[in-house]
């Protein structure tokens, strides 16, 4: 029964917002940066999340990871994950975060530092 509930839920909150949108306030134009989880039910019943990157006007797949959740900032410290970072989310097996540097935005992901830096995209 109670696997048919987290099913159920699963089902009907396939697409929900890892983290707030942040500014980065150095361009005329704000930067937008987000994370986004896309979830479905796996072949034996567990939740599976596609996380996405939003910036720029793209979407870009970033990772894959269990039942993805939203992290606020000022739980950041407990994971482990730099209060710089711009959005972040995880769930029980890895964490992912997105930071600015410099003219480029990097994605890391994992459960301990030091996170391995997964993706970039440039902004220039």
């Amino acid at each position: 029964m109670a696997r048919l509930f987290l099913i159920g839920l699963l089902s009907a909150t396939t697409l929900w917002q890892c983290a707030p949108d942040s500014n980065s306030g150095d361009d005329n134009a704000p930067l937008v940066v987000r994370l986004e989880c896309e979830t479905q039910v796996d072949s034996i019943g567990g939740p599976v999340s596609d996380v996405y990157l939003l910036a720029k006007e793209r979407k870009v797949k970033v990772a894959e990871i269990g039942a993805c959740e939203l992290f606020d900032q000022s739980t950041y410290a407990a994971y482990q994950i730099p209060d710089s970072a711009l959005a972040a989310c995880g769930s029980a097996d890895s964490y992912v975060y997105v930071i600015r540097a410099a003219d480029a935005l990097k994605v890391f992901q994992g459960q301990n530092p030091p996170y391995k830096e997964i993706f970039r995209i440039e902004l220039k």
